[in-house]
């Protein structure tokens, strides 16, 4: 178990998973690259988990700007299913089963991330955008997710 925190301040992740994450300094540019496993339900290991993929890099432009790009990944194949399946609901069975979750979601996130400190001041700004596929849990039919997201925080500056 370890702790990780998106680019974004927490917007996205901010958890303690078991996982592997691997940093690397060249100059001013760094990079990660992380997997992690929020869960794990199957009887085989990698089946019906939920599996997060990290890649992020960022750039010292100058001593007082960072620029940085993230990727995320997120595939969720838990297949969870409450008591009514696909095999015996009805139309109006699946809309009144909200105990049903989403199951096989394949979430990808693509972000610019940017840090300025201005004399007694950090600013830091940020923006995602989701896409991806998840299995509709009310009509067993696939459904395709877009989100965007922004974000600008400012905090005193820490020396």
């Amino acid at each position: 178990m370890q702790p990780w925190v998106d680019s974004y301040g927490g917007l996205f992740v901010n958890a303690d998973m078991p996982g592997v994450l691997a940093s690397a300094k060249y100059g001013s540019l760094a990079n990660s690259l992380g997997f992690f496993r929020f869960d794990d339900t199957g009887s085989l290991a990698g089946k019906n988990a939920r599996d997060f993929l990290v890649l992020d890099s960022k750039l010292n432009v100058t001593k007082d700007f960072r620029l940085g790009v993230s990727y995320y990944l997120l595939n969720d194949d838990t297949n969870k299913t409450s008591a009514t399946t696909a095999a015996t609901a009805t139309a109006a069975s699946r809309v009144n089963d909200p105990s049903r979750t989403y199951s096989n979601a394949i979430i990808h996130t693509l972000g610019v991330n940017a840090e300025a400190k201005t004399g007694p001041a950090t600013i830091t700004a940020g923006a995602m955008y989701q896409f991806g596929n998840i299995n509709n849990p009310y009509f067993y039919e696939p459904s395709t997710v877009v989100a965007t997201q922004v974000h600008l925080t400012a905090s005193p500056a820490t020396t």
